[in-house]
């Protein structure tokens, strides 16, 4: 006797009992995709990479606001309805004989291509960031706590504790320690968001490179200052050591020749302080502090020593505490300032 199996409803629930999110995402993406690391978006022309997919099996389009699972994915990447994606999941992962299709489709085979990976969500001249802001709990107060920096420090440098963000309108739930930048250059404010334990988006900004960490926050004349690697690294130099700070966006950073002019015709000692990625093939902190030195011969390079494995201040007040901190940033400043 035959056994006839009844054959499956075209539904997600039935695709779904196959095939996962994830496998949807391995098969239709090029495989150089990472997930949880943002590239350049296979829907448009995307010049300021703004997507993710996460391997928890769904996708976010940070400029656009867009989201979805594995199934929305198809429909966009493809420019097709929502049962036009799952017969083409079925066909493609050879489930026919499984469902009931009462019609076929073709579908012209395409991969979402995998370029401009980056750690970081940069859209500068972009998109509009907006944040919710909450009080800072427990938590907050520890982890900001292991680079010497307390409450006041960051009410200092603006620094909010936030729950959620808003990138064009879109509204993202924040991570657990979650934190917004807020700078005002120009009576225009901006924000950078960082989440420092995130596995999925450390950073989201929206700063031009002609914006400076704390600048605002800087006396107007003084005999010393820092340019460091990060607004926390500023921070943590100046509760340290007394002495004012300000960061660029990012060591690749090429500063306004006007800017830089001012700022080193303010300071009578300006330091360089940028990161010693010592365990790194290529040392980018030194090389980008190089640039800045060689057009700049008045500033003075500083760096912390490879044998303290730890790449900036902020580290090395972690790994050792602010009072060993202290002794070997003064110990750098007399031996390799120059």
């Amino acid at each position: 006797m035959e056994i006839v199996h009844e054959l499956l409803s075209v539904n997600s629930e039935n695709v779904f009992r196959f095939v996962a999110n994830v496998d949807l995402f391995r098969k239709y993406c090029d495989p150089k995709m990472r997930y949880n690391t943002v590239f350049s978006s296979p829907f448009r022309k995307d010049n300021h990479p703004s997507f993710v997919i996460y391997e928890k099996g769904f996708f976010v389009d940070f400029a656009s606001g867009e989201r979805g699972n594995g199934i929305t994915f198809v429909m966009m990447l493809f420019n097709i309805n929502y049962n036009q994606a799952l017969l083409k999941i079925i066909y493609d992962f050879e489930l026919s004989e499984s469902f009931n299709c009462f019609n076929t489709i073709h579908v012209p085979n395409k991969v979402a291509e995998f370029e401009n990976p980056r750690d970081n969500l940069s859209l500068a001249g972009g998109s509009d960031i907006q944040v919710k802001r909450r009080a800072f709990n427990e938590a907050d107060l520890t982890y900001w706590k292991k680079y010497n920096i307390e409450e006041q420090d960051l009410n200092f440098a603006k620094i909010i504790a936030i729950s959620h963000y808003f990138i064009n309108g879109k509204m993202f739930i924040a991570e657990k320690l979650a934190y917004a930048f807020i700078e005002n250059k120009d009576n225009v404010v901006t924000v950078k968001v960082y989440q420092p334990l995130s596995k999925f988006i450390k950073w989201i900004n929206n700063n031009g490179g002609s914006v400076w960490e704390l600048w605002s926050q800087l006396p107007d004349k003084g005999d010393h200052a820092f340019i460091t690697s990060s607004r926390k690294d500023a921070l943590a130099v100046m509760k340290v050591t007394g002495i004012p700070a300000t960061a660029l966006q990012a060591e690749s950073t090429k500063p306004k020749e006007q800017v830089m002019r001012e700022f080193l015709s303010r300071f009578k000692k300006v330091y360089l302080f940028y990161d010693n990625d010592y365990d790194k093939e290529k040392n980018w902190g030194q090389i980008a502090a190089r640039k800045i030195k060689d057009t700049y011969p008045a500033v003075r390079n500083i760096f912390i020593p490879s044998e303290h494995k730890s790449k900036d201040f902020s580290d090395l007040i972690d790994n050792y505490g602010s009072d060993f901190a202290k002794s070997v940033l003064r110990s750098v400043i007399k031996t390799q300032a120059n």
